[in-house]
């Protein structure tokens, strides 16, 4: 009796070595279940290489290196379907524009079309819309020659500023300074100008807008005033349009001017207010003129001095 049951230990003992040796398809290396997931019938060791490789594949720290699925329910860097694993969807991933979470990342485009805005059409702004120089600077203009010299003071200033700017003729030239600016068709242009004695010979005191076509002539002028002493009926503040030329006022010493221009672009003439003073409609000088995207401002005779203040450009006057 004690030699049969001896020989049922040994061979429950033996049936016991043999089925815990053949059943372990669902453990890891180390005893840990891998919850049956396995990845194109590989089962991942935990993350943990150990020297161990699963078809020739190294798995480094839970990262599949050839866009299989990650066991741990992460999408990797690689996953190039667009759909993520487990519902949060990656930063970059744009492939087919799909967000499996509803959410739409912060790259994803869903159909290559840009959102266009509702004024895409409208006209822009000016970049420029003129200058009242109480900075005390003219870092925004440009000097087309050296026959001049100028200055932002307060000796005077107009509409009671503090600050205005001077320009003197030195020698020779009519040239000035120069503010150039995207081309815009404004509804309205005011500005003040002053001139401390009416002089008795030559021309001072331009203000030139134009729409110009060459750097160094002056061409698509649209308005052109000035102030003038040639002995001529015209002496005092004048509105140049070529040959032909409309007095404004009769010059007056010590007293700032507040011109008002109001152009019509489609006639192409101007509506002209001096102090107040409607003056009439004159013609644009160059009636090829379709916009503005230079002013002007210089003294044409030597030695004589003029300022400007206030400079305003408006392109909506309703």
């Amino acid at each position: 009796m004690r030699k049969w049951n001896l020989a049922l230990v040994l061979l429950l003992a033996l049936c016991m070595v043999f089925f815990i040796g053949c059943d372990n398809d669902d453990e890891d290396i180390d005893g840990d279940t891998i919850d049956g997931d396995v990845t194109d019938g590989d089962v991942e060791l935990d993350g943990d290489t150990d020297g161990d490789i699963v078809d020739g594949d190294d798995e480094t720290d839970g990262d599949t290196s050839d866009g299989d699925v990650e066991l741990d329910g992460d999408e990797t860097d690689g996953d190039t379907d667009g759909d993520d694993v487990d519902g949060d969807e990656t930063e970059d991933d744009t492939t087919d524009g799909d967000d499996i979470d509803g959410d739409e990342t912060e790259d994803d485009t869903t159909d290559g079309d840009d959102d266009v805005t509702e004024n895409e059409n409208a006209n822009p702004d000016p970049t420029w819309a003129g200058d009242d120089f109480e900075d005390e600077n003219i870092d925004d203009w440009a000097a087309m020659d050296q026959s001049f010299l100028t200055s932002v003071d307060n000796t005077t200033a107009a509409n009671s500023t503090q600050f205005s700017l001077e320009l003197e003729k030195t020698e020779v030239g009519t040239n000035g300074l120069e503010r150039r600016f995207d081309e815009m068709t404004p509804c309205e242009i005011s500005y003040y100008t002053y001139t401390a004695e009416c002089p008795t010979d030559g021309y001072q005191n331009h203000f030139i807008l134009s729409q110009p076509n060459d750097e160094d002539a002056f061409v698509g002028d649209i308005a052109w005033i000035h102030i003038e002493a040639t002995g001529g009926a015209n002496d005092g503040l004048v509105f140049s349009a070529g040959a032909v030329k409309t007095k404004l006022a009769d010059c007056i010493a010590d007293h700032w001017y507040y011109i008002v221009l109001r152009p019509d672009w489609t006639a192409k003439t101007i509506s002209v207010e001096v102090d107040g003073t409607d003056k009439g409609t004159v013609d644009f000088k160059d009636a090829n003129a379709t916009a503005a995207s230079r002013l002007e401002l210089f003294g044409s005779t030597t030695g004589l001095k003029g300022r400007w203040d206030e400079i305003e450009f408006k392109t909506n006057c309703q």
